[in-house]
């Protein structure tokens, strides 16, 4: 068995240990944190082989932050497709799980295009590389002027459904259709995982995923609690229902509880608690984002030739482009370094 994951693995593991070369390293931030001007910032990724293409032909002086979210979040598709071209069949269907973020990513921007009335994004993907694996019409649909034309353009795929659920609400909001998008991905994942994982390697992806969904989870619970006055009944329906270390009666407790005290009693007993603690005193985003970084380390340490290979490789990409986009913003309003570099690790990891 080992051999043969070291025979389905070795090519793929090589391909991303090569590109890893090109992630940006601790050094490079501190000179990041050091730029005045957004323009240098860009200047700097254009020469980095990951975003050039990406962030090729920009002008920083006319880029909205929306527009450079959007380019820096799609850059990573650039890295997709080199890793897709280059695996064999079932580590094709693995990443097909990750299109399926880069579908969503995509329905986003369109619905974002037609609720904002600002100027409009303009949405550059691998035009031939999507229409060869979306199950949708990648012109109608980006060329859609409103959610009846966009939806229409989905009928046949399973995203007309979620979709549609959302706009029989009432006045639904840009929030809603998000929502519904990630509730569905994370549901349709999580029924359909045995059409991505490959045979033996479910717990490596049940531990990733599921553990995700959870603290997902839970950091909505805190948010709803701590900065929304909303009913119980309101944040079950932000939650995602799927349980995987924090059962449904543990997830209802954490709903239920009367204050944060007794949000943290909870917490604390909980698998997470257990394995890695909880600290009041430190931001929830920030822990929640270190322990996914923790398992997605410990899994590629322990199973370099997997589909931990492929996971930890996105999930450092992800990592590596919240920070630069939180040195974006910080540079944009002139803070010192120091405070950009603070800001900067403090995305210690992502959900």
């Amino acid at each position: 068995m080992a051999t043969n994951k070291l025979a389905t693995y070795s090519g793929v593991s090589t391909k991303i240990r090569a590109m890893s070369v090109n992630l940006i390293t601790d050094e490079q931030f501190n000179q990041i944190s050091n730029f005045k001007h957004v323009e240098e910032l860009i200047a700097f990724l254009q020469t980095n082989p990951s975003y050039s293409k990406a962030l090729a032909h920009m002008d920083p002086s006319m880029m909205r932050r929306s527009e450079f979210e959007k380019r820096m979040h799609f850059s990573t598709f650039s890295d997709f497709s080199k890793i897709y071209h280059f695996v064999g069949k079932k580590q094709k269907q693995f990443l097909n799980f990750f299109f399926k973020e880069y579908e969503t990513a995509l329905l986003k921007v369109c619905i974002r295009n037609i609720l904002d009335y600002r100027v409009p994004d303009k949405i550059e993907v691998a035009h031939d590389f999507f229409e060869r694996l979306a199950p949708f019409d990648l012109d109608e649909v980006t060329s859609a002027k409103d959610m009846d034309s966009l939806i229409d353009c989905l009928k046949e795929t399973e995203y007309y459904e979620p979709l549609m659920t959302v706009h029989a609400i009432d006045n639904p909001t840009l929030f809603d259709y998000e929502m519904g998008l990630d509730l569905f991905f994370f549901k349709y994942i999580w029924e359909k995982k045995h059409d991505f994982v490959p045979r033996g390697e479910m717990g490596i992806f049940d531990e990733a995923f599921g553990s995700k969904i959870d603290l997902l989870n839970i950091l909505w619970v805190y948010r709803c609690k701590v900065y929304y006055n909303i009913t119980p009944s309101q944040i079950y329906s932000f939650l995602i229902p799927i349980h995987f270390h924090i059962d449904e009666e543990t997830l209802k407790s954490l709903v239920d509880a009367k204050d944060m005290d007794a949000f943290y009693d909870t917490l604390s007993n909980t698998h997470f608690g257990n394995e890695f603690g909880f600290n009041p005193e430190i931001s929830m985003e920030s822990q929640f984002g270190d322990y996914m970084y923790q398992i997605n380390q410990t899994q590629f340490k322990e199973s370099p030739y997997s589909i931990a290979c492929i996971n930890s490789f996105f999930y450092l990409k992800n990592l590596e482009v919240s920070r630069v986009i939180t040195a974006m913003e910080c540079i944009r309003y002139g803070y010192e370094p120091e405070k950009i570099l603070e800001f900067v690790n403090k995305k210690r990891g992502v959900l």
